[in-house]
């Protein structure tokens, strides 16, 4: 399966087949909610354990063992060696960077939609958390990074009434210079937390991969001429109590949204081209289920 497939949103595709009818986005949309059953995925961020690996042997073929095998041979031994140096280290971080391999290269399609509804199985959480460690082995990319979907422009304005969203799944953006096409991305935002992943795929070194958790704020949605938004990554300390307080005394934290925002639009009319020549999959909307389609 490929990524493209891994990472579209489920139900948006049957939305673009009805163009010239409005949709009632209330119904179709909504935010994902708070996860109970991989809620340990979300709050605990050390290592996978032992116990989490075991159902990486249990993937069906010989996809592990490949995977294992590519990222011997793709990084250097001191990108996933233990620091201490026991071999129990060693092994263990190299099955976490074989499942984040897996993972960006499409072999468990199943697992975005069972984080995003909260309906994972045991076995998903513990390969959930194998894939959330091995990507805490990538490199960090703080600054603009943008994604395109393949929702409706209405799908986007849905965003323009909200202030902030929290995606429960590994969501995928982009980095670079946006490729050569008619119009702008879906979304642009600032990264403080996402990974690059090129290190374990060469393929598509401009990727990079969110945890799950991860919250944005809006910052406002802008029209370039079809809808942008635009968004940045909460910093780990950041509460709605914090924004409350931020709005009513103009604190730094409403200056620098402000600013940020200027600063992306500028982004936009600077080079407003477009990942639509599709070279590149296509992300998902983030924070957002999509429910049964309605038409109104």
């Amino acid at each position: 399966m490929s990524d493209a497939q891994v990472f579209s949103t489920p139900g948006v595709e049957a939305l673009t087949q009805h163009p010239s009818k409005s949709l009632g986005w209330a119904e179709i949309l909504r935010p994902q909610s708070a996860p109970c059953k991989g809620g340990r995925l979300l709050t605990d961020h050390r290592a996978s354990r032992s116990m989490d690996r075991l159902c990486l042997l249990r993937i069906p073929g010989d996809g592990f063992r490949q995977a294992r095998e590519d990222i011997k041979k793709r990084l250097p031994f001191q990108e996933w060696s233990s620091p201490a140096g026991s071999r129990a280290g060693l092994v263990g971080n190299l099955a976490d960077l074989a499942a984040a391999r897996l993972f960006v290269k499409g072999e468990t399609p199943f697992l975005d939609e069972a984080l995003i509804n909260d309906s994972v199985t045991k076995d998903q959480i513990s390969l959930a958390r194998c894939i959330a460690s091995g990507l805490r082995r990538l490199p960090l990319h703080r600054g603009p990074v943008w994604a395109r979907t393949d929702a409706p422009s209405a799908a986007l304005d849905w965003y323009r009434n909200r202030t902030s969203v929290a995606d429960h799944s590994f969501w995928s953006a982009r980095t670079g210079p946006m490729e050569a096409g008619s119009s702008a991305p879906d979304f642009l935002l600032w990264s403080l937390t996402g990974r690059r992943v090129g290190a374990i795929d060469l393929d598509d070194p401009n990727r990079l991969i969110f945890p799950p958790g991860v919250r944005f704020k809006i910052l406002k949605v802008v029209r370039m001429p079809q809808p942008v938004v635009l968004m940045r990554e909460f910093f780990p300390y950041e509460s709605a109590e914090m924004h409350e307080l931020a709005e009513s005394e103009n604190s730094y934290l409403t200056w620098l949204d402000h600013n940020l925002a200027d600063e992306l639009t500028q982004l936009l009319r600077d080079d407003p081209r477009s990942p639509c020549d599709g070279s590149s999959p296509a992300s998902r909307l983030p924070g957002v289920v999509v429910t049964e389609s309605r038409v109104m």
